[in-house]
């Protein structure tokens, strides 16, 4: 069960960290992106964007 959770998150992310999210994230929280991108913290990272996209 979880791990399919996993593969469906981590399908999502994939899918969307290109376009939407990453255009938006990337002109409201430029450092906080660059921050997550050179600590390399993909969970984290994963983390913030189900928060973004179900809080927003």
């Amino acid at each position: 069960m979880l791990l399919n959770v996993c593969k469906i998150l981590q399908f999502f992310f994939l899918k969307l960290v290109r376009n939407e999210f990453t255009f938006r994230l990337l002109s409201c929280h430029n450092l906080f992106v660059k921050l997550l991108l050179s600590t390399g913290k993909i969970k984290f990272y994963i983390r913030i964007f189900l928060e973004y996209r179900y809080f927003r």
